[in-house]
């Protein structure tokens, strides 16, 4: 495998809500294994910045939480792009992002998605048990199958190749095993899309300022919700919540969220310095800048 193309490790979610975390905890994990040639990311979202990074990935590894009750078990799939991509702002598809990586740059790498099952995406920065145990199951199936892409330097492999889940502590690397030779001390824990459309297809001609174009939609797409909600979005503000808390700093949207038509106004997210809270909290809001 070239040294200049990693593999990239992507966990994406949100750690300020319990569950949806384990994608950027697992991603922090694999980074202190300092594996070479792996380069992992937690972020809190898939956006279009990462198109560069997976433009020049020799395979693509994303990892999310899903809350699904047909889900009970880690599940690791090969990924293709799509063919159209909507709502780039935020999305929780990552072959949308592979297909914009594709437009923007001309080329995209080889990729699969490991689902972690979600229990409970309540606020919180803890974990349920039920997660944490799914997250272990998780590390040793990411652990595997980047032993085969490093062993492989092919065409990745297909569903029934792909490894098996781990049977014992043993065959993976643990979280929970101080002992093991790849496992970090533990790390803290750390979704809806967007009204935001770029409509791309397959015969599109890639476009060098993919990225800008983004950006630019982005900052209208920002500017129409707070316009919307009558908040000084992206400002440094000082606001009091109903209970007497009072809060300075720049508010934003809790989870990115640009696309609010599905939530009930008073159930609307909104952070400051990290501190969450609701529309239906806030009791006042002055802008200061």
């Amino acid at each position: 495998m070239p040294a200049d193309k990693p593999i990239l490790v992507i966990g994406y979610g949100n750690d300020l809500r319990q569950d949806d975390a384990v994608g950027p905890r697992l991603a922090q994990t694999v980074a202190q294994w300092h594996l070479p040639g792996v380069l992992a990311r937690a972020v809190q979202q898939l956006t279009p910045d990462l198109a560069a990074d997976l433009a020049h990935a020799q395979a693509a590894v994303f990892v999310d939480a899903a809350a699904s009750p047909e889900l009970d078990a880690v599940e690791v799939s090969p990924l293709q792009p799509t063919r159209a991509i909507r709502g780039l702002a935020h999305t929780s598809d990552p072959a949308a992002l592979l297909a914009f990586t594709r437009l923007s740059f001309g080329a995209c790498p080889p990729a699969w998605w490991v689902k972690i099952p979600a229990v409970q995406l309540g606020y919180g920065e803890d974990l349920s048990a039920e997660s944490q145990t799914h997250l272990d199951d998780a590390l040793g199936q990411v652990y595997r199958l980047i032993g085969r892409l490093q062993s492989a330097r092919a065409e990745p492999p297909s569903a029934a190749a792909l490894p098996a889940q781990p049977q014992s502590n043993l065959d993976r690397p643990s979280t929970q095993d101080p002992h093991s030779p790849h496992s970090p001390p533990p790390t803290p824990a750390h979704t809806a899309q967007t009204a935001l459309e770029l409509d791309f297809t397959d015969d599109a001609k890639p476009k060098t300022d993919g990225l800008e174009r983004w950006r630019q939609d982005r900052d209208r797409a920002l500017a129409a919700t707070a316009e919307k909600l009558g908040l000084p979005l992206g400002r440094n503000v000082e606001v009091w919540l109903h209970d007497g808390v009072r809060l300075r700093g720049k508010l934003e949207l809790c989870d990115l969220e640009l696309f609010t038509d599905t939530l009930p106004r008073s159930r609307i997210g909104l952070l400051i310095d990290n501190v969450p809270f609701t529309l239906g909290d806030l009791e006042s809001c002055v802008r200061l800048d």
